[in-house]
């Protein structure tokens, strides 16, 4: 994540990743922080199923889904393009689609709240199941060389029998 050049950090800033399912308690952390990596330690995240959300946006946010809420509890940052740290949490689900994510954070000049909302990719809330009846490869190749010998034997066995009258 990346601080806009003309964007402070200050304690009580945050953002909001919506609807994150399949969190993992425990797995949320943040690395690679700037201006030096002690910056992580004034990084926390908490789970909530709605919100936060600064005034004025409206992300769609499923209650049944807990959503991912990263607070800056550190001393002020006065301004400029600077990369904020790597910022991670860890899913029971392998799958994605497409939710939201919040942020406020003050301009350097004047001081006023900037509230933005952008589309993110987060975990989808269920596993997509495995095809149903779409045999193996091997199982493919065996009835490839059973089925023709099944008929070669019918055939035998109808040619060999008398005519009916």
């Amino acid at each position: 994540m990346v601080l806009p050049t003309d964007m402070k950090l200050q304690s009580g800033n945050y953002f909001t990743i919506y609807d994150f399912a399949g969190y993992v308690g425990g797995s949320g952390n943040v690395s690679s922080t700037s201006p030096d990596p002690s910056f992580s330690q004034y990084w926390t995240m908490t789970t909530s199923p709605l919100g936060p959300t600064p005034d004025r946006l409206n992300p769609q946010d499923d209650p049944a889904i807990g959503n991912l809420t990263f607070t800056y509890t550190g001393p002020s940052i006065p301004s400029g393009q600077l990369t904020l740290g790597n910022f991670a949490a860890t899913s029971t689900f392998g799958t994605t689609t497409e939710s939201f994510f919040t942020a406020t954070n003050p301009q350097a000049i004047s001081g006023e709240v900037d509230s933005n909302i952008t589309s993110t990719l987060v975990p989808l809330g269920m596993e997509i199941p495995a095809p149903i009846g779409t045999p193996e490869p091997a199982t493919l190749a065996l009835a490839g060389l059973g089925l023709p010998l099944v008929g070669l034997a019918r055939y035998l066995r109808r040619k060999g029998a008398p005519a009916a009258a």
